[in-house]
């Protein structure tokens, strides 16, 4: 490719070497002039198709990136461009003790989480938990100090009497929990859910 310095074809380096007719082929093969040469012309044809906030090209890239006060910056989830989140939602929800197992989908995220914090608790000291789990693995502590690495979400009624539930999947747009019954457990479980991006 032919590469202009200045509106000349070319590159003068700082030693007075030159290179001229806009491709590094006449540079020594190994050299740091044709190392430079090359990785310079690299990130001249790259930096204009290199994906912005908005998903479109942009030669200005630092410009596209720096538009957006308090977030980060993510892939989006089609893995074609850049966006900007906080990273970061928290979800309420409840749980009827009573009912039986089964999965159950949660959204309201606004994206695919990598993992979540649950705090749950049935209306007493003793029903309260804490757990995190990424799907790959989890544990849950209850407030008697016992401790699961089954659940990451413990909703505990009475001894012997309680929902457990782990996480199925990451969603697009929230997770998917596996809930399981124990006993006979009734009541309600409030559950909060701190979800990282």
């Amino acid at each position: 490719m032919a590469i202009e310095i200045d509106g000349t074809e070319g590159i003068t380096f700082p030693d007075g070497k030159q290179q001229t007719g806009g491709t590094p082929d006449g540079l020594e093969e190994g050299t740091t002039y044709k190392r430079i040469l090359a990785a310079f012309a690299n990130a001249i044809n790259n930096e204009s198709r290199l994906p912005t906030a908005l998903g479109t090209a942009d030669i200005n890239l630092i410009g596209a990136l720096s538009k957006v006060a308090d977030k980060k910056l993510f892939v989006n989830a089609a893995g074609t461009g850049f966006e900007y989140a906080s990273g970061i939602a928290i979800l309420s929800s409840s749980r009827d003790l009573s009912l039986a197992s089964g999965d159950v989908a949660y959204t309201g995220l606004g994206f695919r989480p990598s993992v979540i914090l649950f705090i749950s608790v049935t209306g007493s000291v003793a029903g309260f938990a804490v757990g995190l789990d990424r799907q790959a693995a989890r544990f849950a502590v209850d407030a008697a100090g016992n401790y699961t690495t089954a659940y990451s979400i413990q909703c505990i009624a009475s001894s012997g009497n309680y929902q457990g539930a782990f996480i199925k999947s990451m969603d697009a747009n929230g997770y998917t929990l596996t809930w399981a019954k124990t006993g006979s457990p009734s009541g309600t479980g409030r559950i909060l859910a701190l979800a990282i991006r």
